[in-house]
């Protein structure tokens, strides 16, 4: 049931992100909604980069979604995404996720991705921050 919903929620995001591109001025266009239809994609995947990251206090960690079709090419779908985090000592503008000075080396931090589109769709994405010391430079 999971992998009937995740290939629902990749082809209506790849619908939504290729309806939404702008065309070489710059203006919202781009691909007409019957031409995706008519090429059928196939997605066979979804994966978050990076899954797992190491960061220290007070650094920036952006994560992408990308969702993976039938002939192995990739699509940047971080756009129909929302991030957050399962603390608040992490927190996110976008895709970035900004570790606070508040959190202790050793601690690992799940990052849930969402897809925010205007249908229901039951799956989210994790990925994991472990918290590192800062280096002390030299």
């Amino acid at each position: 049931m999971k992998k009937i919903l995740l290939t629902a929620l990749l082809i209506l995001t790849l619908i939504f992100s290729l309806t939404a591109c702008n065309d070489e001025n710059g203006e919202e266009g781009g691909i007409d909604l019957p031409d995706i239809i008519d090429k059928d994609p196939k997605i066979t995947g979804v994966n978050i980069l990076p899954e797992k990251t190491l960061a220290a206090s007070g650094e920036e960690v952006e994560f992408t979604v990308e969702a993976v079709m039938d002939d192995d090419t990739k699509i940047d779908i971080t756009s129909d995404i929302e991030f957050r985090a399962d603390t608040e000592k992490i927190t996110f503008e976008g895709n970035k996720a900004l570790v606070g000075e508040d959190t202790l080396t050793g601690e690992e931090h799940v990052v849930i991705a969402e897809y925010r589109g205007e249908e229901e769709v039951d799956i989210d994405l994790y990925a994991t921050i472990e918290i590192i010391p800062r280096s002390l430079g030299p």
